[in-house]
């Protein structure tokens, strides 16, 4: 229950601005009750699911989709995402399931942490690069999403590597891993 509170939260914490703003930080309460502190992406296709990295300190961390506010994608209880960094899509895999507000659902990373790392070495590969996700709806079709990963590595840097120790996680900030 506390997990869908805090995406509840998550949620409210994405207001309309962030529609307009790449990798835009926010303020949020985490599942233990306590102030969190994120980075969120609409996708860029508007189809709906903003995209969240956030953390309280080392204690709780969490990365996945939420529907955006203005517009909510309304995922499939499934959890079943393919994703990739290049053309094409990878093998599916299976994210949790956290319900929020208005009957709609969250899908949250496994090894958030892990995720974001990938993310952020793809992003010096190529700063063009993006994520790309395709999921099932809630009607059964499917749809894809697109987060560009321009400008990640530098918001984690400025607004969550102090906040969220990642110092732990990826080694010295001007050369995360």
């Amino acid at each position: 229950m506390r997990r869908v509170v805090a995406l509840v939260a998550i949620l409210i914490a994405a207001s309309p601005s962030l529609a307009r703003a790449a990798w835009e930080f926010r303020d949020y309460v985490t599942p233990l009750g306590d102030k969190g502190t994120g980075i969120f992406e609409p996708d860029s296709e508007g189809a709906g699911a903003t995209f969240f990295f956030g953390c309280d300190g080392d204690r709780w961390r969490a990365a996945g989709l939420l529907p955006t506010p203005e517009k909510p994608l309304r995922m499939a209880t499934g959890g079943k995402i393919r994703f990739s960094f290049q053309e094409g899509l990878g093998p599916a895999g299976v994210w949790k399931v956290n319900k929020v507000q208005g009957g709609l659902v969250a899908y949250e990373i496994p090894q958030p942490t892990t995720f974001v790392a990938k993310m952020v070495q793809e992003e010096r590969k190529n700063p063009e690069a993006r994520l790309r996700v395709e999921l099932l709806k809630h009607d059964g079709k499917r749809t894809k999403l697109y987060y560009p990963l321009k400008g990640l590595e530098q918001a984690i840097k400025k607004n969550l590597w102090s906040a969220c120790k990642l110092d732990i996680y990826f080694g010295d900030a001007d050369n995360p891993s």
